[in-house]
């Protein structure tokens, strides 16, 4: 299985929003302030909000308790051009996962629609 086969897997088997928010951050782009204003929420909440997406999507929506220690380590991970930094276990994943996503950027967009595409043909 190839690399793109792996991440559309992760991605197709990830929980539906965070699935949709990893992909707006990733494939389309969208800065914090722009995925902020189509939330509803300040920078701060969605770039917990991506953070959270993202562990959803490594692991599968399995359940996790958020702790004290969570709005630090997203303030540590991400800078102000929105990639991911950090040397905590957690955010090290996410950083791999984001640069993964963004080099394969093409081939998963394409993935993507075609996919939609046969759903959208299927009986």
């Amino acid at each position: 299985m190839s690399e793109v086969d792996a991440l559309y897997r992760l991605l197709a088997d990830a929980p539906p929003r965070s699935a949709e928010i990893v992909k707006r951050v990733t494939l389309s782009k969208l800065s914090f302030e722009q995925l902020a204003q189509l939330y509803g929420v300040d920078v701060p909440r969605a770039q917990v909000l991506v953070f959270r997406a993202f562990l959803d999507v490594l692991w599968g929506g399995s359940t996790r308790v958020a702790d004290e220690r969570e709005p630090m380590e997203i303030a540590a991970m991400l800078s102000a051009d929105a990639s991911p930094r950090s040397e905590s276990a957690e955010g090290a994943k996410v950083k791999e996962l984001w640069m993964k996503l963004v080099e394969h950027r093409e081939e998963l967009e394409r993935r993507l629609e075609q996919a939609t595409l046969q759903f959208a043909a299927s009986p």
